[in-house]
């Protein structure tokens, strides 16, 4: 029925140019972006998975970085124990020249001054041998200062609590006896300002020592033991590498001490063919704790590259099933908006053409 006061085909006209024009929009967002997934309505699903793997992603290329630096922890550390190992060889041979049954007094000190010469150099090999600043084969053993105090009435500051001396903070952990019971703190946990560890009797850490003053003490025995720094790599307790996405995918690095301490090599010396039969014997001890140190170094590192394939080949496999699911086929979707384009030029035309209708109906009234 012809009507003017209502104009039906211009209204579904309208109707399909709004559907197809925002048809046309997104299927160009798509196309722009690169994505499947522009908002979270076009595939709800579809985007808590690739957020899921994108996560997953971004954490084994962290992961990737971490194994190229745990490998270069391994290099550099292996690289300074086979100084050491050769430094051990020709100390070897040092000892079997002061056994020779030739040697003069003479010649046995200046085979000495090379044997202690290179006892230095091992030291100053492990002590300099760090990575990003940490130490790798530095000795974990360095003493820390102490001061005791004795059992005191409450109140008194003096009395009731010993420090370690200012400077050593940044050293691992103190353990001393309180009473009897023995306790270990880390240093660089309680400190006053002038960056002294303080210790009330009742052995509880404080952080300051006013806090000390409201303590009651009143029969207390200190007795302080060896105080130790701890390095990061040393000490038999090691750091871990995150290799995976889940924080117990790690690799534990574990660097034994190679100085001369360690070695068991610091008191030898070349006095004597005695002495030089009793260096040898030592030198060989400590070649075995090198090469056994050198062999777990690689038996880590060839664990890290094998573990560096692994997290390249799971990057490759997600990042193709994340592709799948989020990444738009450029070829599907430019056929989709060249479509709505179509559809839309269509609704376009035939919107005018139903506006015009009711223009040609004015005509009858003519």
């Amino acid at each position: 029925m012809p009507v003017i006061s209502t104009n039906t085909a211009a209204n579904t006209a309208l109707r399909y140019l709004n559907t197809n024009s925002t048809a046309q929009s997104e299927s160009l967002a798509k196309l722009s972006s690169g994505s499947r997934i522009v908002s979270a309505k076009d595939d709800a699903s579809g985007l808590a998975i690739a957020t899921s793997m994108n996560a997953d992603i971004t954490v084994l290329n962290q992961a990737a970085t971490n194994v190229t630096s745990g490998a270069s922890v391994l290099n550099t550390a292996d690289g300074a124990l086979s100084n050491i190992a050769d430094i051990l060889q020709r100390m070897k041979s040092l000892t079997a020249q002061a056994q020779s049954g030739s040697s003069s007094e003479d010649d046995l000190s200046y085979i000495n001054a090379e044997y202690t010469q290179l006892k230095e150099e091992i030291d100053d090999i492990a002590s300099t041998t760090n990575f990003n600043g940490v130490a790798l084969l530095a000795s974990s053993g360095t003493s820390v200062a102490t001061t005791l105090g004795t059992a005191g009435a409450a109140g008194t500051l003096d009395t009731d609590y010993f420090t370690v001396a200012t400077g050593n903070t940044s050293l691992g952990a103190i353990s001393y006896l309180a009473d009897g019971t023995a306790t270990t703190v880390e240093v660089g946990d309680y400190v006053d300002d002038d960056g002294a560890l303080l210790l009330n009797a009742a052995g509880t850490a404080k952080a300051t020592a006013e806090d000390l003053l409201a303590d009651s003490v009143n029969t207390v025995t200190w007795t302080a033991t060896a105080g130790t720094g701890t390095s990061a790599y040393t000490n038999g307790t090691g750091v871990d590498f995150l290799v995976g996405t889940s924080s117990s995918d790690t690799i534990s690095v574990k660097l034994e001490a190679a100085d001369t301490a360690s070695l068991g090599i610091d008191a030898t010396s070349i006095t004597s063919a005695a002495s030089a039969a009793t260096a040898m014997d030592a030198i060989d001890a400590a070649i075995t704790q090198v090469s056994e140190a050198r062999a777990n170094v690689g038996a880590t590192l060839s664990r890290f590259e094998y573990r560096g394939d692994v997290i390249s080949t799971s990057l490759e496999n997600l990042q193709s099933a994340k592709s799948a699911i989020s990444d738009v086929d450029i070829a599907s979707e430019q056929t989709n908006y060249t479509n709505a384009s179509t559809l839309t030029s269509a609704a376009i035309a035939a919107l005018g053409k139903a506006n015009e209708m009711s223009q040609s109906l004015l005509k009858l009234l003519q």
